[in-house]
């Protein structure tokens, strides 16, 4: 009767499959090889598997009342089974079922705790919490503790309060174990993300100070440039005036030069024609010198 309750009590639903007996030959021989079970037992063990394998029977796995995927069953068995390695000693006599079955039924759902609060906190640590301070990462790991000691509190089990406040209290434990080992990663990543922080800001300072100084060497360039410019300029604008000052001084030489002969031909007219009327005077002077001294040649004759 106290397995029948503990059946009842730990499994939703409930069903029954009779098969025949094998057969006394099959079972008496040590080689199940060399003999067969009877034909009836093949044919009710044929339909036992079909039947189990029809969309009737392939539902979702639950544990506990909670629907489990392909992998969560694979880990849930391989804790069964190091929980029964573990626990060899605590198979019970038909005396003491029910202390064990509380035990095991405690195990398990401390199992599935665990896993909820590993897989919520790695799905809020994969969500991205380099920026999470220490206060809200403490927050939300109260919070994640607290929701996997509800789904702990409301998983099916026998009752049993010592039972239940070592399986709480080791809950507990392994929770913070849990945050503990996470914190350091946190911490660790936060150290790196402000480690990346002043490097991209030193990174930013320095393309900014490159950014000046180039922007400093081009305007200086071009300044260059436009003194190079300037220079060939100035240095073509004076091979220019000094070519103009040379054709200038030679027009003005020429024009000199041609003033010096016109005054020259002037002078020498000049001269010529002064001469000339020199000659003229003095012609005139000795005419008039003669004619007065044929007046005194005459005054003296008479």
């Amino acid at each position: 009767m106290t397995v029948r309750n503990c059946l009842l009590n730990f499994f939703s639903h409930l069903g029954m499959f009779l098969l025949p007996h094998p057969g006394h030959a099959f079972m008496a021989d040590k080689d199940p090889k060399t003999t067969e079970p009877d034909e009836l037992f093949q044919k009710h063990l044929k339909d036992f598997v079909i039947s189990m394998n029809s969309d009737t029977h392939s539902v979702t796995k639950k544990v506990a009342g909670q629907e489990i995927s392909g992998i969560d069953f694979i880990s849930l068995v391989e804790a069964w089974g190091v929980r029964c390695r573990e626990s060899a000693h605590l198979f019970p006599d038909v005396k003491d079922i029910r202390e064990t079955t509380v035990k095991m039924q405690h195990a398990m759902a401390l199992f599935t705790s665990i896993a909820l609060f590993n897989e919520n906190f790695q799905k809020y640590m994969d969500s991205g919490t380099v920026d999470v301070s220490e206060e809200d990462f403490s927050e939300n790991y109260h919070h994640l503790r607290t929701a996997a000691e509800t789904a702990f509190e409301r998983i099916p089990k026998m009752k049993d309060k010592h039972t239940e406040a070592v399986s709480m209290a080791q809950l507990r434990k392994n929770c913070q174990s849990i945050y503990e080992k996470n914190k350091v990663i946190h911490d660790t990543q936060r150290k790196m993300k402000a480690a990346q922080d002043d490097f991209e800001r030193e990174q930013q300072k320095y393309r900014e100070d490159l950014q000046v100084h180039t922007e400093k060497l081009t305007r200086l360039e071009q300044a260059t440039k436009d003194l190079q410019a300037r220079a060939t300029e100035l240095v073509a604008q004076n091979e220019a005036d000094r070519k103009n000052f040379e054709i200038k001084q030679k027009e003005l030489e020429t024009e000199f030069f041609q003033k010096k002969m016109l005054l020259e031909e002037d002078r020498l007219a000049r001269e010529a024609e002064f001469a000339r009327e020199k000659k003229l005077f003095e012609k005139e002077e000795r005419a008039r010198e003669d004619e007065f001294q044929k007046q005194i040649q005459i005054i003296k004759e008479q």
